[in-house]
């Protein structure tokens, strides 16, 4: 039995060097072309309430109309949240707004948060706002035409030829969605510089008369903020800026980005979204959205791990949109993740809540400071191997030559017995920006946000 198996090894052995060779030959000129994140900016409105000043505004608020509101009131004791940034003060939301009133302030304030961020984002960079080719604005908090982005040109001085594509209605998955569709341009046109900018005022949306949980949640996590990615194509024209390091201050370059998905589950409408009313936006907001996460989420990231010849213990970041506590409680439990492993999510989590679209450049903020900090990786040290899926490991490890960085960890408990499967190690090249044997120089990452439809958006990417 003992021979068998060595024979069987052997011819594994074989067939998987063979595959090696046949990747061998790719050089790092042939994948030059991926999309790259060169910046980041982030602004937050300049009203801030600690979670004890929210929870207490909401509690006088309701307490004589919502039935059952000394019980859930302690749900903003146990979000995480420590304060939020808001657009408008404390008492505006006691009050009742018209729609139209809501849309005056909504143009007003996000046109100005936007600006912020995105100065912040080009201030990085050695590009004016009249050197980028194309903008792609993403908001669902609110809407305007002419779109927020004709009205940043008039106040910023963007080229007169600029590309414009304002993307609404992809609620919390919009900053994600708004990467993968910057990635998708700029390989197609690797010259040209794409800026993406989002802004969320879920402020705004707020129903002072909505007795729905869906509202009362709402209010313990929802807030303002805005966010701008500078995202380009690494031609011989930005390599110089590559070459000088005017992208980031920062000891680290931002993301590359190597593979994109979209994602989006049948007859699930009910899940997350907006319920266009009389007075405003009412919130859509389900119950069922950490257990669709738990259930759904291993199986989609896998599936684009696979696109580049990966798996899950490969990933040493994750950038991960906190939709609330429990939705990162549930991506923990699915993906089988320590504690630690979402730490900028969580951070940002409780210094601003849940910005909607905007949130996932923040946690790609902090996931970048801590990087050029010198922060240790917190997943690879801390995976536990059964034997099964340590044999299933070894085989891999010895095949081809160790592809995998964390090959003196462990991976998850509750993996199955194939874990990581043998056949991932490798890809066609066929579908999105790169496929190939996994490089144990090179640390991957995952961003990552979920939206109405019930929809989600990840990119795999790689530090640089």
């Amino acid at each position: 039995m003992l021979r068998g198996l060595q024979i069987i090894l052997h011819n594994l052995r074989i067939n998987i060097q063979n595959k090696v060779n046949e990747y061998s030959h790719i050089e790092k000129s042939e994948v030059s072309g991926l999309p790259h994140i060169a910046s980041v900016g982030t602004a937050v409105p300049k009203h801030v309430m600690s979670q004890k000043e929210i929870r207490a505004v909401v509690y006088d608020m309701f307490k004589d109309i919502f039935p059952g509101i000394d019980r859930l009131i302690s749900i903003f004791d146990h979000g995480n949240i420590e304060k939020r940034h808001f657009c408008v003060a404390a008492e505006w939301f006691q009050q009742t707004h018209t729609p139209d009133e809501k849309h005056r302030l909504y143009v007003e304030h996000a046109a100005e948060l936007a600006e912020q961020a995105i100065r912040a984002c080009l201030e990085q960079t050695d590009i004016g706002f009249a050197d980028v080719d194309h903008i792609i604005f993403v908001s669902t908090t609110g809407t305007a035409t002419p779109s927020i982005d004709a009205l940043l040109f008039n106040r910023m001085g963007f080229n007169p030829h600029i590309k414009r594509t304002p993307i609404w209605g992809l609620g919390c998955a919009g900053g994600a969605a708004s990467l993968s569709r910057a990635a998708d341009y700029v390989k197609a046109f690797p010259s040209h510089r794409c800026l993406v900018v989002s802004v969320e005022l879920c402020s705004l949306t707020f129903l002072n008369d909505d007795l729905s949980k869906s509202n009362f949640v709402a209010t313990s996590l929802f807030a303002d903020g805005a966010a701008a990615a500078l995202v380009l194509g690494e031609t011989e024209e930005t390599a110089a800026f590559n070459r000088n390091r005017v992208f980031s201050r920062g000891s680290v370059r931002g993301p590359r980005i190597l593979q994109t998905q979209s994602t989006i589950w049948p007859d699930t409408l009910d899940v997350m979204g907006w319920e266009v009313t009389g007075r405003g936006l009412k919130v859509i907001f389900s119950r069922d959205i950490p257990s669709i996460i738990q259930k759904e989420m291993y199986g989609n990231v896998e599936a684009l791990l696979k696109k580049s010849g990966l798996a899950l213990p490969n990933v040493e970041s994750y950038i991960l949109h906190p939709g609330g506590m429990k939705v990162l409680q549930a991506y923990r439990e699915s993906l089988h993740l320590p504690a630690e492993a979402l730490h900028p999510s969580e951070t940002v989590l409780r210094q601003y809540g849940n910005m909607s679209s905007a949130t996932v450049f923040f946690v790609l903020q902090e996931a970048w400071r801590l990087k050029n900090s010198g922060a240790p990786a917190p997943i690879a040290s801390r995976r536990n191997l059964t034997f099964a899926e340590r044999l299933d490991y070894a085989l891999v490890e010895s095949f081809s030559g160790a592809d995998m960085p964390y090959s003196a960890h462990s991976a998850p408990k509750g993996f199955s017995a194939g874990w990581p499967p043998v056949h991932s190690t490798f890809a066609s090249a066929s579908d999105g920006f790169r496929s190939g044997p996994a490089d144990p120089q090179i640390q991957y990452g995952i961003i990552g946000a979920l939206g109405p439809g019930f929809s989600s958006e990840m990119l795999l990417f790689e530090w640089v």
